[in-house]
């Protein structure tokens, strides 16, 4: 069901066929079997390596052409089916400078879930994501003026709400754009395969 309902979003918004796209393996070993092919999965952990090496600004056009920054940050989840499922979840103190969570990385497992920080113009959304569902949770949004009216306030909320959903969707496009591209989507996977083993770990 999370694979039908990542398909749909990428026809309906970008015309990508992800059913047709091959497993794709982040690790510099070959994990054979052992890779989940999930767009969803794929699409967190790009976003992951772009935002650790330094690459977390976007043009968004489809959200409006805004410039958007994003910030990563725990609890995460990670994910490796093969042969029942295997899941790693870490909450406490910096779990995306674990040594637990590198280990996740480098055997093969994908980011399924995590808190995304997203500030554009001024105004920051702060989420949990899952990447398989397309879902949130945990959202805050950036403030609005309290003295309104409880219908304009109503408004504003369902605005930003709306601007995060586009928001977050922009981004899945900007990654299905590489993902679709062959010739950029094997730049971006030999770069992340250089970059895996060399990720930083405080304890």
């Amino acid at each position: 069901k999370a694979f039908a309902r990542a398909l749909r979003a990428a026809l309906r918004r970008h015309n990508v066929r992800t059913d047709e796209l091959a497993p794709a393996s982040f690790t510099p070993e070959d994990n054979g079997d052992f890779v989940v092919n999930d767009p969803g999965l794929d699409f967190l952990t790009w976003l992951f390596w772009r935002f650790q090496t330094g690459k977390g600004s976007f043009e968004l056009p489809g959200a409006g052409s805004p410039h958007a920054e994003i910030v990563l940050d725990g609890p995460v989840s990670l994910v490796l089916e093969a042969q029942g499922a295997f899941h790693t979840s870490l909450s406490h103190g910096t779990p995306l400078l674990s040594r637990e969570f590198k280990t996740a990385l480098l055997g093969g497992k994908k980011i399924a879930s995590v808190k995304m920080l997203l500030t554009i113009g001024g105004e920051t959304w702060t989420a949990g994501v899952s990447a398989p569902s397309f879902s949130f949770t945990g959202i805050k949004l950036p403030p609005t003026d309290k003295n309104r009216d409880p219908n304009a306030a109503f408004l504003d909320r369902m605005r930003l709400l709306q601007q995060l959903s586009d928001s977050f969707f922009a981004l899945y496009g900007a990654f299905l754009a590489v993902r679709a591209d062959a010739a950029a989507w094997r730049r971006d996977l030999t770069a992340i395969a250089k970059w895996m083993p060399a990720l930083e770990v405080k304890a």
